[in-house]
């Protein structure tokens, strides 16, 4: 077997990381249970993930303590800080409220099927048709006891505080978003 050259086994590590990684199963705000480690058994508030690792950050956990020395340049003393360690996705759990026990999170789709009636002037006469509409709601809820998991607000920026997009004239989306930008100003 010929050996690969180093831009193609760069290339295949790279796909191979990429493939390792797991969407974040939790939100910013959802209360997570450690399964193992130093703080095993305790649970705390989810702040962020890191998607190359695979690793959680939760609030007041996994603590360690690290020495710094003294900065005058920023202002800063010597002594103790406190810096929360990240722990793997595979450790937690999430915590839910109801039950009071980690579970994990099933998602539950619901379609609702209806009727809608519209009407219409063809030829000088009133149609109705009749026309069938699917609707589906997709909600995530505790595997252990169905409650549902507290819905995350959505942002939302009105037209005179949206932020701005800049792209460089050459790119086909441009035109776009320089419309977009002088509707929001107007």
């Amino acid at each position: 077997m010929a050996a690969k050259n180093r831009a193609e086994r760069i290339k295949s590590k790279a796909e191979a990381v990429r493939a390792k990684r797991v969407p974040c199963p939790y939100r910013t705000g959802d209360v997570v249970y450690i399964l193992s480690g130093k703080s095993r058994g305790t649970t705390g508030e989810f702040m962020k993930y890191d998607a190359k690792r695979n690793m959680v950050f939760v609030q007041g956990r996994n603590m360690v303590k690290h020495f710094v020395k003294a900065n005058p340049d920023i202002n800063r003393q010597a002594g103790e800080v406190s810096v929360e360690l990240p722990i793997h996705v595979s450790s937690t759990a999430y915590y839910c409220r109801e039950c009071s026990k980690p579970s994990s999170i099933r998602r539950r789709e619901e379609v609702t099927k209806t009727v809608e009636t519209r009407t219409r002037i063809e030829d000088g006469v009133e149609v109705t048709r009749e026309i069938p509409v699917r609707t589906r709601t997709v909600s995530f809820v505790c595997r252990r006891c169905g409650a549902e998991r507290p819905r995350r607000r959505k942002a939302w920026f009105p037209a005179a505080r949206r932020p701005r997009i800049r792209l460089p004239r050459a790119c086909g989306l441009s035109g776009r978003i320089r419309r977009r930008n002088r509707d929001s100003r107007a």
